[in-house]
């Protein structure tokens, strides 16, 4: 029997599959002939997998899925032809209109090498920095916010940190459906090491169902609460004033905005849509835990404040000095 090992590209989370087959020639095998299980020794999953996962060989049989080209009226057309119209219509339309006048809009599963060559296509050939992914709608605040923070888009935490972590704060993540072999990590580690989990979203979602702390905010108030955080752990004298020093600028300028917030929690509180008790539970809860980990996702991302809530985050750790420390971090 011979083993492939790939990986599921349904979600971010990145699992590990194993692929085997009886036939010594994968180039006769179809789905049929095919095994698929969880890789075990994969750090993403251990052998783990979803719903989505376990039927991936499914996406293999798809008899309507479209295989040759066709032009917009239906008429199918062999490759060469194909590649050739989609070559003098770019030609044209730059001859007449510049190099601008063209762009490409990508996927957001394709391969680093893929986008690679797509880019230099794009840049070095067609002359035109009009190439984009929907990957910009999901991360692009995120990596904006961690270049802001910490120079380069780097995110200073792994899987591992769960297993680690006193405390698990979820924000604008559904994560139970979203990234559900993540999420039983999550639960696990709740279990074993009476983990904390707070879930941050205006909505009771699946996640929120079993977080021990649901704080549902008004739609927008991320960025408030946390940048209230940054002043409560300020007023606890809760932040790491070495760390401070030696690696972060402009600390004292923003923590003096922040906690022209949190020196009225009452008010604080009826901006960010809960009670003085929920929020103040959740500040002590990140005041009181050496090792609190944040994980926020799309609503998070989508937002027009979504770079400066994530910055936000950020900054409530860099306080702490809760970078590349085990079970805390961003």
């Amino acid at each position: 029997m011979s083993v492939v090992q790939s990986s599921c590209a349904y979600c971010g989370v990145g699992c590990g599959v194993s692929v085997s087959s009886n036939k010594p020639n994968w180039t006769d095998v179809d789905a049929a002939d095919l095994i698929l299980v969880g890789d075990n020794k994969h750090p993403a999953n251990y052998g783990h997998l979803c719903a989505k996962g376990e039927r991936l060989l499914d996406s293999l049989a798809q008899p309507n899925v479209l295989r040759y080209p066709k032009l917009r009226s239906g008429m199918p057309l062999d490759w060469d032809k194909a590649s050739t119209l989609i070559a003098d219509t770019f030609a044209k339309t730059i001859a007449e209109h510049g190099p601008d006048s063209v762009a490409l809009y990508l996927s957001g599963q394709l391969l680093t090498e893929d986008y690679y060559v797509a880019n230099k296509f794009a840049k070095g050939f067609l002359k035109t920095a009009n190439v984009d992914t929907n990957s910009r709608l999901c991360m692009s605040s995120a990596v904006s916010a961690m270049q802001r923070a910490f120079g380069e888009d780097v995110v200073p935490g792994c899987y591992d940190d769960l297993e680690q972590a006193d405390v698990i704060v979820l924000v604008g993540a559904n994560t139970a459906w979203t990234h559900p072999v993540l999420f039983q990590r999550i639960l696990a580690a709740k279990k074993a090491n009476n983990a904390q989990l707070v879930v941050i979203d205006p909505l009771s979602t699946a996640t929120a169902k079993q977080a021990d702390l649901h704080l549902a905010i008004k739609p927008g108030a991320d960025l408030t609460l946390f940048h209230g955080l940054l002043g409560y752990l300020a007023d606890q004298n809760r932040v790491d004033h070495a760390y401070i020093a030696a690696h972060t600028e402009g600390f004292d300028t923003v923590v003096l905005q922040a906690q022209q917030l949190s020196a009225n929690l009452a008010d604080l509180a009826t901006q960010v849509g809960v009670s003085v008790t929920q929020l103040t539970q959740f500040y002590q809860l990140v005041a009181n835990n050496k090792k609190v980990l944040t994980a926020s996702c799309q609503g998070v991302n989508q937002s027009t404040i979504g770079t400066d809530a994530t910055n936000a985050m950020i900054n409530c750790h860099l306080a702490l000095g809760h970078i590349g420390q085990a079970g805390c971090g961003f």
